[in-house]
Order: structure tokens, then C-alpha cells, then sequence
């Protein structure tokens, strides 16, 4: 499975003291993301990110505060809604809810379908023996 998501982080939220440095040189944060796809918020957000805390942290209670959002705009093999009324749209077709009548007479008038179905042709059937 492959999911392209963008990231969205509020720098001010930074707690710049959890920071390391690697031997080369170069300076890291580690941060966790919750990703949810079957759950987009009101924004179409899928998740969240948080700075990563230590399991012992954790254990105390420590919360961090939450740095930014989480959007899928990619996916492979993994099924995401956009926003909350697709998932909405989507589940009422898979569980059999009624769709309002302004929904119902805009999919007739935009489906690929006619509106007016053709009732079938009933060939009558005939035997070959003539009665008189």
C-alpha cells in the first residue's frame, strides 16, 4: 500500500529543546502521525502530528502539543475520502440509505444512463400446427 499525504506544521508549536544533533552536523525533531483515512475531519484533514515523546513520558501523562495536520491526496490500494460528505455519500450507498429527492433527480438527470428505459420486447410464440 502506498499513501502520499501532506504535511502541515505550525513552527511557533515547536518545542526546540527536544532537538538532537547527528554527528554530522545536522539537526533532527522527531514527531508522530496519526493518519485515520476512513475518517477525514470537517477540513479534510486525515490525522494529526505531535512531537514524539518517550515511553516513560508517555506512562507520566506527558502530553506535547499538537503540531499540524495530515492530508492523503495519493493512495494505492487504500481507500480515503476527501472530505466528510464523500464518506457520508459513501456509506449511505453501502448500507441502502435513502438518497433525498434533489440527490435522486440530479443523478438521473447527470447519469450516463437514459431516463427512459426501454420496456423489453416480448416476442409471441407460436406453434408450427395450424388448426384446421
Amino acid at each position: 500500500m502506498k499513501l502520499g499525504v501532506n504535511f502541515t506544521i505550525d513552527l511557533r508549536k515547536i518545542d526546540r529543546s527536544r532537538a538532537y544533533k547527528a554527528q554530522n552536523g545536522a539537526e533532527f525533531l522527531d514527531m508522530t502521525c496519526f493518519i485515520n483515512p476512513k475518517e477525514p475531519s470537517d477540513y479534510g484533514q486525515h490525522g494529526g502530528i505531535q512531537q514524539s515523546t518517550t515511553s516513560e513520558e508517555r506512562e507520566a501523562g506527558l502530553k506535547m502539543p499538537y503540531l499540524g495536520n495530515v492530508k492523503i491526496f495519493y493512495s494505492e490500494d487504500c481507500i480515503f475520502y476527501k472530505n466528510k460528505t464523500e464518506k457520508e455519500e459513501a456509506e449511505g450507498q453501502q448500507y441502502g440509505v435513502e438518497k433525498s429527492p434533489a440527490k435522486k433527480i440530479s443523478d438521473q438527470l447527470f447519469s450516463p444512463e437514459p431516463a427512459v428505459k426501454a420496456e423489453p420486447v416480448v416476442e409471441a410464440k407460436f406453434d408450427d400446427d395450424i388448426p384446421f
